[in-house]
Protein backbone atom coordinates (compact mmCIF):
# COMPACT_ATOMS: atom_id res chain seq x y z
CA UNK A 1 0.00 0.00 0.00
CA UNK A 2 1.49 3.78 -0.60
CA UNK A 3 2.19 6.02 0.91
CA UNK A 4 -0.87 8.55 2.16
CA UNK A 5 -1.27 12.26 2.92
CA UNK A 6 0.04 12.52 6.56
CA UNK A 7 2.35 9.32 6.49
CA UNK A 8 5.74 9.87 7.51
CA UNK A 9 7.18 6.54 7.84
CA UNK A 10 10.44 5.75 7.33
CA UNK A 11 12.19 3.49 4.34
CA UNK A 12 9.86 5.48 1.92
CA UNK A 13 11.22 6.40 -1.75
CA UNK A 14 13.90 9.95 -1.32
CA UNK A 15 13.68 12.86 -3.63
CA UNK A 16 16.07 13.50 -6.29
CA UNK A 17 15.89 17.25 -4.96
CA UNK A 18 18.71 19.45 -5.05
CA UNK A 19 20.93 19.31 -1.54
CA UNK A 20 21.57 22.77 -0.11
CA UNK A 21 24.41 24.66 -0.24
CA UNK A 22 27.58 24.18 1.46
CA UNK A 23 27.01 27.84 3.29
CA UNK A 24 25.55 27.62 6.15
CA UNK A 25 22.83 30.74 5.93
CA UNK A 26 22.12 30.13 2.62
CA UNK A 27 20.07 27.22 1.23
CA UNK A 28 18.28 27.07 -2.39
CA UNK A 29 14.37 27.68 -1.53
CA UNK A 30 13.60 24.80 -4.13
CA UNK A 31 15.15 22.55 -1.97
CA UNK A 32 12.93 23.73 1.25
CA UNK A 33 9.66 21.84 2.05
CA UNK A 34 7.15 24.23 3.03
CA UNK A 35 4.56 21.74 3.85
CA UNK A 36 0.47 22.36 5.27
CA UNK A 37 0.19 24.43 2.07
CA UNK A 38 -3.32 23.67 -0.19
CA UNK A 39 -1.85 21.78 -3.29
CA UNK A 40 0.44 18.98 -1.69
CA UNK A 41 3.57 17.91 -1.00
CA UNK A 42 6.79 19.99 -2.09
CA UNK A 43 10.25 17.99 -2.83
CA UNK A 44 12.06 17.12 0.39
CA UNK A 45 15.74 16.24 0.89
CA UNK A 46 17.41 13.17 0.02
CA UNK A 47 16.34 10.63 2.74
CA UNK A 48 13.89 12.56 4.50
CA UNK A 49 10.26 11.31 5.26
CA UNK A 50 7.67 14.24 5.29
CA UNK A 51 4.10 14.72 6.15
CA UNK A 52 1.35 16.98 5.12
CA UNK A 53 -0.84 18.49 7.40
CA UNK A 54 -3.81 21.17 7.65
CA UNK A 55 -2.59 24.93 7.66
CA UNK A 56 -2.85 26.39 11.17
CA UNK A 57 -4.51 29.69 10.67
CA UNK A 58 -3.59 32.30 13.30
CA UNK A 59 -6.36 34.00 15.12
CA UNK A 60 -7.46 31.88 18.06
CA UNK A 61 -4.55 31.86 19.97
CA UNK A 62 -3.32 35.45 18.93
CA UNK A 63 -4.41 39.13 19.15
CA UNK A 64 -6.26 39.48 15.95
CA UNK A 65 -7.27 43.05 14.85
CA UNK A 66 -10.84 43.78 12.91
CA UNK A 67 -9.63 47.12 11.60
CA UNK A 68 -9.15 47.91 8.23
CA UNK A 69 -5.82 46.27 6.24
CA UNK A 70 -3.07 48.88 6.47
CA UNK A 71 -2.04 49.27 2.73
CA UNK A 72 1.31 49.55 1.53
CA UNK A 73 3.33 49.72 4.93
CA UNK A 74 7.03 48.73 5.39
CA UNK A 75 7.82 45.93 6.66
CA UNK A 76 10.73 45.39 9.50
CA UNK A 77 12.37 42.24 10.12
CA UNK A 78 13.52 42.51 13.82
CA UNK A 79 15.85 39.52 13.89
CA UNK A 80 19.59 38.52 13.00
CA UNK A 81 19.08 35.39 12.01
CA UNK A 82 19.94 35.19 8.47
CA UNK A 83 17.95 31.88 8.09
CA UNK A 84 14.86 33.86 8.54
CA UNK A 85 16.01 36.85 6.13
CA UNK A 86 16.49 34.13 3.84
CA UNK A 87 13.24 32.56 4.48
CA UNK A 88 11.37 35.72 3.98
CA UNK A 89 12.98 37.25 0.86
CA UNK A 90 11.09 33.84 -0.63
CA UNK A 91 7.69 35.89 -0.32
CA UNK A 92 9.23 38.54 -2.63
CA UNK A 93 7.66 41.10 -0.07
CA UNK A 94 10.29 43.99 -0.08
CA UNK A 95 11.34 44.43 4.10
CA UNK A 96 14.33 45.97 6.27
CA UNK A 97 16.50 44.56 8.74
CA UNK A 98 16.67 45.83 12.37
CA UNK A 99 17.80 43.30 14.25
CA UNK A 100 16.00 43.77 18.10
CA UNK A 101 18.78 43.80 21.51
CA UNK A 102 15.81 41.91 23.21
CA UNK A 103 16.92 39.16 25.40
CA UNK A 104 15.44 36.36 24.94
CA UNK A 105 14.17 34.46 28.15
CA UNK A 106 13.75 30.84 28.49
CA UNK A 107 11.40 30.30 31.36
CA UNK A 108 7.74 30.52 31.33
CA UNK A 109 4.38 29.22 33.33
CA UNK A 110 3.13 28.34 30.20
CA UNK A 111 5.88 25.90 28.84
CA UNK A 112 7.56 26.36 25.38
CA UNK A 113 4.61 27.88 23.35
CA UNK A 114 4.66 30.34 26.28
CA UNK A 115 8.53 31.15 26.18
CA UNK A 116 8.50 31.71 21.93
CA UNK A 117 5.39 34.03 22.41
CA UNK A 118 6.84 35.92 24.93
CA UNK A 119 10.45 36.50 23.48
CA UNK A 120 8.62 37.01 19.87
CA UNK A 121 6.45 39.88 20.86
CA UNK A 122 9.84 41.00 23.15
CA UNK A 123 11.65 41.53 19.89
CA UNK A 124 8.98 43.03 18.05
CA UNK A 125 8.04 45.63 20.97
CA UNK A 126 12.08 46.62 21.25
CA UNK A 127 11.95 48.01 17.56
CA UNK A 128 8.19 49.90 17.34
CA UNK A 129 9.34 52.90 18.67
CA UNK A 130 11.87 53.39 15.33
CA UNK A 131 9.34 52.53 12.96
CA UNK A 132 5.92 53.55 13.59
CA UNK A 133 4.60 53.84 10.80
CA UNK A 134 6.04 49.89 9.80
CA UNK A 135 4.68 46.43 10.40
CA UNK A 136 7.28 44.60 12.46
CA UNK A 137 7.76 41.09 12.60
CA UNK A 138 9.38 39.61 15.52
CA UNK A 139 9.80 35.99 15.71
CA UNK A 140 11.72 33.10 18.03
CA UNK A 141 12.03 29.48 17.79
CA UNK A 142 13.04 26.45 20.38
CA UNK A 143 12.61 22.70 20.37
CA UNK A 144 10.65 20.94 23.34
CA UNK A 145 10.92 17.46 24.06
CA UNK A 146 7.86 16.93 27.01
CA UNK A 147 8.16 19.75 28.94
CA UNK A 148 12.01 20.05 28.48
CA UNK A 149 12.71 23.59 26.41
CA UNK A 150 16.22 23.23 24.00
CA UNK A 151 17.66 26.80 23.46
CA UNK A 152 20.70 27.36 21.99
CA UNK A 153 23.54 25.57 23.47
CA UNK A 154 26.12 27.90 25.00
CA UNK A 155 28.95 25.22 23.92
CA UNK A 156 29.72 22.14 22.13
CA UNK A 157 29.38 19.85 24.92
CA UNK A 158 26.37 21.05 25.45
CA UNK A 159 25.15 20.75 21.53
CA UNK A 160 26.00 17.08 22.27
CA UNK A 161 24.05 16.26 25.35
CA UNK A 162 21.26 18.08 23.51
CA UNK A 163 21.20 16.06 20.70
CA UNK A 164 22.03 12.85 22.98
CA UNK A 165 18.55 13.65 24.41
CA UNK A 166 17.24 14.17 21.17
CA UNK A 167 17.94 11.08 19.14
CA UNK A 168 15.78 8.39 18.62
CA UNK A 169 12.81 10.29 19.33
CA UNK A 170 10.03 12.82 18.17
CA UNK A 171 10.30 16.03 19.31
CA UNK A 172 8.20 19.41 18.88
CA UNK A 173 9.66 22.83 17.46
CA UNK A 174 7.68 25.95 18.10
CA UNK A 175 8.37 29.15 16.53
CA UNK A 176 5.74 32.17 17.44
CA UNK A 177 5.70 35.05 15.35
CA UNK A 178 4.28 38.35 16.34
CA UNK A 179 3.79 41.71 13.98
CA UNK A 180 3.31 44.89 15.46
CA UNK A 181 2.05 48.35 13.83
CA UNK A 182 2.42 50.90 16.52
CA UNK A 183 0.57 53.85 14.42
CA UNK A 184 -2.45 51.85 14.12
CA UNK A 185 -2.45 50.31 17.29
CA UNK A 186 -2.62 46.93 15.75
CA UNK A 187 -1.28 43.28 16.94
CA UNK A 188 -1.00 39.65 15.59
CA UNK A 189 0.53 37.42 18.11
CA UNK A 190 0.48 33.19 17.12
CA UNK A 191 2.31 30.38 17.27
CA UNK A 192 3.30 27.39 14.82
CA UNK A 193 4.26 23.24 15.91
CA UNK A 194 5.71 21.49 13.82
CA UNK A 195 7.09 17.52 14.99
CA UNK A 196 10.22 16.61 13.85
CA UNK A 197 11.72 12.55 14.33
CA UNK A 198 15.48 12.30 14.83
CA UNK A 199 17.26 8.64 13.90
CA UNK A 200 18.69 6.59 16.33
CA UNK A 201 22.48 8.54 16.71
CA UNK A 202 25.43 7.46 17.86
CA UNK A 203 27.96 9.92 19.79
CA UNK A 204 29.90 9.37 16.96
CA UNK A 205 27.67 10.20 14.32
CA UNK A 206 26.90 13.25 16.26
CA UNK A 207 29.79 14.35 16.78
CA UNK A 208 30.22 14.01 13.21
CA UNK A 209 27.35 16.13 12.46
CA UNK A 210 28.50 19.04 14.67
CA UNK A 211 31.48 19.01 12.83
CA UNK A 212 30.16 19.95 9.84
CA UNK A 213 27.67 22.74 11.37
CA UNK A 214 27.56 25.85 13.93
CA UNK A 215 24.84 24.80 16.77
CA UNK A 216 25.75 27.36 19.11
CA UNK A 217 23.43 30.00 17.35
CA UNK A 218 20.07 27.06 16.84
CA UNK A 219 17.49 26.21 18.70
CA UNK A 220 18.05 22.14 19.68
CA UNK A 221 21.80 22.21 18.50
CA UNK A 222 20.76 21.13 14.72
CA UNK A 223 19.50 23.06 11.73
CA UNK A 224 17.40 20.92 9.49
CA UNK A 225 18.64 22.93 6.61
CA UNK A 226 22.12 21.48 7.28
CA UNK A 227 22.43 18.20 6.74
CA UNK A 228 19.22 17.39 8.29
CA UNK A 229 18.58 14.11 6.29
CA UNK A 230 21.74 12.51 8.31
CA UNK A 231 19.71 13.05 11.58
CA UNK A 232 16.04 13.27 10.95
CA UNK A 233 13.33 10.84 10.00
CA UNK A 234 10.33 12.54 9.39
CA UNK A 235 9.15 15.94 9.39
CA UNK A 236 5.13 16.61 10.13
CA UNK A 237 4.02 20.04 9.80
CA UNK A 238 5.88 22.94 8.33
CA UNK A 239 9.65 22.86 7.24
CA UNK A 240 10.24 26.36 7.05
CA UNK A 241 8.82 26.67 10.67
CA UNK A 242 11.67 24.22 11.98
CA UNK A 243 14.01 26.59 9.61
CA UNK A 244 13.19 29.28 12.16
CA UNK A 245 9.60 31.55 10.11
CA UNK A 246 6.32 29.77 9.64
CA UNK A 247 6.01 31.31 5.82
CA UNK A 248 2.73 29.47 5.00
CA UNK A 249 0.65 31.94 8.25
CA UNK A 250 3.49 34.71 7.94
CA UNK A 251 2.41 34.80 4.21
CA UNK A 252 -1.46 34.90 5.06
CA UNK A 253 -1.10 37.50 7.96
CA UNK A 254 0.91 39.89 6.04
CA UNK A 255 -1.92 39.53 3.15
CA UNK A 256 -4.67 39.79 5.66
CA UNK A 257 -2.99 43.42 6.49
CA UNK A 258 -2.27 44.31 3.27
CA UNK A 259 1.81 44.30 3.26
CA UNK A 260 2.05 42.90 -0.73
CA UNK A 261 4.54 41.63 -2.52
CA UNK A 262 5.98 44.68 -4.32
CA UNK A 263 3.82 44.73 -7.63
CA UNK A 264 0.71 43.50 -7.10
CA UNK A 265 -2.49 44.51 -7.20
CA UNK A 266 -5.16 44.49 -4.07
CA UNK A 267 -6.39 40.79 -4.22
CA UNK A 268 -3.59 39.32 -6.63
CA UNK A 269 -2.17 36.38 -4.71
CA UNK A 270 1.43 36.17 -3.49
CA UNK A 271 2.92 32.93 -4.35
CA UNK A 272 6.54 31.57 -2.60
CA UNK A 273 9.08 30.18 -4.60
CA UNK A 274 10.12 26.61 -4.11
Amino acid sequence: MGAEEGDFRPGGPSSSAERPSADPDVFPLRWLPVLGRAGGRASAPPGLQTGVVSLSIPGASGIVSTDPPTMNRRLVLASQSPRRRVLLEALGIPFVVHPSDAPEGSESGSGPKGVVMANARAKADAVTSLFADSWILGSDTVVALGDRVFGKPRSMPEAEEMLLELQGKEHRVFTAVCLIQLESKLTELWCEETRVGFRPLTLCQIRDYLAHIDPLDKAGAYAIQEGGERIVSHVFGSLSNVVGLPLESVELMLKRHGVQKKGLSEGEAVKTPL
